[in-house]
């Protein structure tokens, strides 16, 4: 019976993890490649990253002015974000 070589028990295993790891790496830029840009049907621009514009009106009560009237007023606020596609959705593989 002959002892097992250290590179045959360990080589196997890191090179499919190796190997593994790249897979993970080309379908993560597939994904950023197919969902997160762009592009121009021309073809005379660059690509440009995929965005999603959100917005909120946020309507409140004043406090009452004067003190002694039971008349408010209302106002409100406009809140916009604007996301870049890829930041809501995740990636096939995580980080």
């Amino acid at each position: 019976m002959r002892p097992i070589p250290l590179e045959q028990l360990l080589g196997g295993p890191l090179r499919a993890l190796v190997l593994a790891q790249g897979i993970a790496a080309q379908a993560t830029a597939q994904f950023v490649s197919e969902v997160g840009f762009t592009v121009d049907p021309r073809g005379k621009n660059p690509p440009s990253a995929r965005t999603i514009q959100f917005t909120h009106v946020h309507r409140y009560l004043t406090p009452r002015i004067p003190v002694r009237s039971s008349t408010r007023r209302s106002s409100s606020a406009r809140h916009c974000w604007l996301l870049h596609l890829f930041r809501i959705f995740e990636s096939p593989m995580p980080p």
